[in-house]
């Protein structure tokens, strides 16, 4: 496929669509977000992952409710996550801790919400990419292929995936009708050796993409929303520290 042409020639693109959280939270699990009342939600390591809030100096710590939280979305004054505790499956409540909802069965992975919608994979089907709105309704299948990692960006859902030529990250238009929507990157093509990755990230116009090769040594790659301008940012050599 061509590379996907939504926004890949834009310098500093920006994004005024609601998001539910930053990459970089999303990337690391969801165990925090800012909602708009300015109060930190987070997983609460210290009670057994539950739903707490507190303000961003730390101080005046508050349960929000008992479930074990990750993938924590914020979005007006509701909060979206997965429910450790009920099989992985999506959950809504109020940033007070009322009017909590079950979403729907599927066991979410990857969560991350954009405009009125979460994406996800779903662990109950091969970890197939799926969506359904916030209010829990219109759940949709979009990609029927194992997804590792998602970041919803610029109007473009980015996906990271195998195929049987290797690694590759697509994008998928959110905006219109999907005709933006291809191959963004590569590994075969830009000739990289890359055994697994843990997630392709958008921020500020950019694709991030932390990759790790055959020998287990981890690179930091940088390149536009639509592949080009490839750039190696940091390379760290696997170390052995048994013993």
């Amino acid at each position: 496929m061509a590379a996907c042409p939504v926004c890949g020639d834009v310098p500093g693109a920006t994004d005024t669509t609601e998001r539910g959280n930053t990459a970089g939270n999303t990337a690391n699990h969801g165990l925090a977000a800012i909602a708009q009342d300015g109060r930190v939600y987070y997983s609460n390591t210290s009670a057994n992952g539950e739903l707490y809030s507190m303000n961003p100096d730390g101080t005046d710590a508050r349960i929000v409710c008992g479930d074990v939280a990750l993938f924590i979305n914020a979005l007006g004054d509701r909060l979206y996550y997965v429910n450790l505790g009920e099989g992985f499956t999506l959950h809504t409540v109020k940033t007070d801790g009322t009017d909590r909802q079950k979403l729907g069965d599927d066991a979410a992975y990857n969560v991350t919400l954009y405009g009125d919608r979460l994406y996800y994979t779903n662990l109950s089907d091969d970890y197939n990419l799926y969506t359904i709105k916030t209010d829990g309704t219109d759940i949709d299948k979009l990609y029927a292929q194992g997804v590792e990692s998602i970041n919803a960006a610029y109007g473009t859902l980015y996906l990271s995936t195998w195929t049987p030529d290797g690694f590759v990250i697509y994008g998928m238009d959110l905006d219109a009708d999907g005709s933006g929507s291809g191959e963004v990157f590569s590994a075969k093509r830009s000739s990289l050796d890359i055994a697994y990755s843990t997630g392709v990230y958008a921020a500020g116009g950019r694709l991030y993409l932390i990759a790790s090769d055959s020998g287990n040594n981890y690179t930091l790659y940088s390149m536009d929303l639509g592949g080009g301008d490839l750039q190696r940012l940091e390379y760290r050599e696997h170390e052995d520290n048994a013993g």
